[in-house]
């Protein structure tokens, strides 16, 4: 589709609001498949199509409805769900700088809200009668994949990220997470590790997966009282095996997140001494999202001693060799006043390790 107009000349394309996720990319949530995962400045996102079967159908639909929004664009009407977005972009689009003959190279797979444990500053806790569902009414993906990579839909090159819920309980995960590294995809799984995965396992061992571990706590006790379950010395077994199974120089590496709580602030030392003990290598933190006041959050602020554990937390990765990352989505949480306690604290803590005992 060359969208030239008839008083340009030959070769030329018209350029047009638009952005990578509505030309390339593609998100399967509940019952929809959407472009994005969300507008930034709104929340909201434009839907290409339904999602109840798959297969060469669903494809055909989304081509049908990426098509409708971009001559809505071309013609200077700006679908509902795009407008103000900071990513909108007027370009050239279909032009060769950008156009490629695959049509995806960013999935996100967020249509499953199941889970087997119960974090509560999870919205499938917190948003539960809006956000769950059970596996029974899943719609299944692997045929919808094995089309999209048999029609050259899917770009051998893509990211496809699988989100939750748990994505370890969809009954197609293995396969389908199979069938995309053998293909070249890389994946990236966020997973509460309770459930140990041969098909990870395999995936890290071709560097085909991203694996982002929400394990939260370094003790039982703790662990209960974030996720209502006691499964935490299982799954720091198989956070041990998934790193184990991670090549050294691994462009996709395995990441031990730690949400900060006000259950778990307190034992920010440990959980990277367990975690360094686990062979551990990345460490993704943020804070708990659901409580920040200036969000409407739940029960009120967290304690303000939470900016010391995170000192802590960014100065004992730093000690052992592992790299350490914020991942952003409590950023609101960190005002100036934060911010400048966190890195005090840091800095006392790097001045008594230069200084040594006394």
């Amino acid at each position: 589709m060359s969208g030239d107009r008839s008083d340009e000349p030959t070769g030329t394309t018209r350029r047009y609001a638009s952005c990578r996720h509505l030309e390339r990319g593609l998100v399967f949530y509940p019952g929809a498949l959407h472009a994005c995962c969300a507008n930034p400045a709104t929340g909201l996102t434009p839907r290409l199509a339904e999602f109840g079967s798959g297969g060469l159908a669903a494809i055909e639909r989304v081509r049908a409805g990426r098509n409708g929004i971009r001559e809505r664009h071309k013609a200077g009407d700006i679908v509902a769900e795009c407008q103000g977005c900071p990513r909108l972009e007027e370009f050239e689009w279909e032009s060769d700088k950008f156009r490629t003959e695959e049509s995806v190279d960013e999935i996100t797979i967020a249509h499953f809200t199941t889970c087997n444990i119960r974090c509560n500053y999870c919205y499938t806790v917190t948003r539960e009668a809006e956000w769950t569902a059970p596996v029974s009414k899943v719609p299944r993906l692997l045929e919808t994949f094995s089309q999209m990579i048999k029609t050259g839909e899917l770009a051998p090159y893509a990211k496809v990220r699988f989100s939750g819920g748990e994505p370890t309980l969809l009954p197609e995960f293995d396969a389908l997470l199979t069938l995309l590294s053998e293909y070249g995809v890389t994946s990236v799984i966020y997973t509460n590790a309770v459930k140990r995965s041969q098909s990870i396992i395999d995936a890290l061992r071709r560097d085909r997966v991203e694996v982002i571990m929400g394990v939260d706590a370094a003790t039982p006790a703790v662990y209960r009282a974030i996720k209502k379950m006691d499964y935490n010395e299982a799954v720091w077994r198989n956070v041990a095996e998934y790193c184990a199974n991670e090549r050294p120089n691994a462009t996709n590496p395995c990441w031990a997140k730690f949400i900060v709580t006000e259950e778990n602030y307190r034992e920010t030392g440990l959980f990277v001494r367990r975690a360094a003990k686990a062979g551990v290598r990345h460490v993704y933190y943020d804070v708990d999202a659901s409580r920040i006041e200036s969000r409407g959050g739940r029960n009120g602020a967290m304690p303000e001693e939470i900016g010391d554990s995170i000192a802590l937390l960014r100065y004992e990765c730093l000690a052992r060799g592992i790299e350490v990352s914020f991942m952003q989505v409590g950023l609101a949480w960190f005002t100036p006043e934060r911010e400048r306690r966190i890195e005090t604290e840091f800095g006392r803590l790097m001045g008594a390790h230069r200084t040594g005992p006394q």
